[in-house]
C-alpha cells in the first residue's frame, strides 16, 4: 500500500502532467495556393476545386474552399468567380493592400427590407445588365458578401451563419475575414 508521501507525490505528479498539456491554439492559419484564411481551431475546412464530383457548382467554379464553425458560422472563399452582385443580408468592399490583406468597407449592420408593396411592381432597376441586389433580411439566414481583386485574382468572400440571423455575429465574423491574405 503506497504511504502518504507516495500518495502525495502521484497526485502531484498527476496534477503536473495535467497542467503542463500543451492548450489547443485559439485559431489556424489555412493556406491555400491563392490565399490563407486564420479562422477559430474548432471550425472544420472543406476544399473544393475544378475536380470536385460531389458539387457540381464547386466543380465549376474552381479552387476555393468553406470554413464551417460548430454553431452554423460559415466562411467560403470564391478566387477567381466572376460574379458582382447577389442578394444578401449585407455587402462589404474590399481594399487591398500590399501585403495582401484587405480593407473592409461597410456596416455592421443587417440592411432593412422595404415593405411589400401592395400593387405590383415593375422589376428592379438594372446597373449595366446586373439586378440591383436585394436584401434577404428575415430569412434566418445570415450573409454578407464581399467584392475586391488581390494580387492577379478577383475574389468573392461569403461570410455567416446558416442557422441564425443576428448582427451581433457580423463582428466576429469581420474579425475572421481581416485575417485574409491573398498570396
Amino acid at each position: 500500500m503506497p504511504s502518504r508521501s507516495d500518495h502525495a507525490l502521484l497526485l502531484a505528479a498527476a496534477l503536473f502532467l495535467s497542467c503542463s498539456a500543451a492548450p489547443q491554439p485559439a485559431t489556424r492559419r489555412h493556406q491555400l495556393s491563392t490565399f490563407s484564411l486564420e479562422v477559430p481551431s474548432s471550425w472544420k475546412r472543406i476544399d473544393f476545386g475544378p475536380n470536385d464530383t460531389h458539387d457540381a457548382f464547386h466543380a465549376f467554379i474552381g479552387e476555393g474552399a468553406r470554413f464551417e464553425g460548430p454553431a452554423g458560422e460559415f466562411v467560403d472563399v470564391y478566387p477567381d468567380l466572376a460574379t458582382e452582385t447577389s442578394s444578401a443580408d449585407n455587402w462589404w468592399m474590399g481594399e487591398a493592400r500590399p501585403d495582401g490583406s484587405i480593407r473592409l468597407g461597410g456596416d455592421a449592420t443587417i440592411c432593412k427590407r422595404p415593405p411589400k408593396p401592395a400593387a405590383p411592381q415593375p422589376a428592379p432597376e438594372e446597373f449595366e445588365g446586373i439586378p440591383e441586389p436585394e436584401c434577404t433580411a428575415g430569412d434566418g439566414f445570415l450573409d454578407v458578401w464581399v467584392f475586391f481583386e488581390a494580387r492577379g485574382h478577383g475574389y468573392v468572400i461569403i461570410a455567416g451563419n446558416t442557422k441564425r440571423e443576428k448582427a451581433e455575429d457580423l463582428a466576429p465574423l469581420r474579425a475572421i475575414l481581416e485575417t485574409f491574405r491573398a498570396r
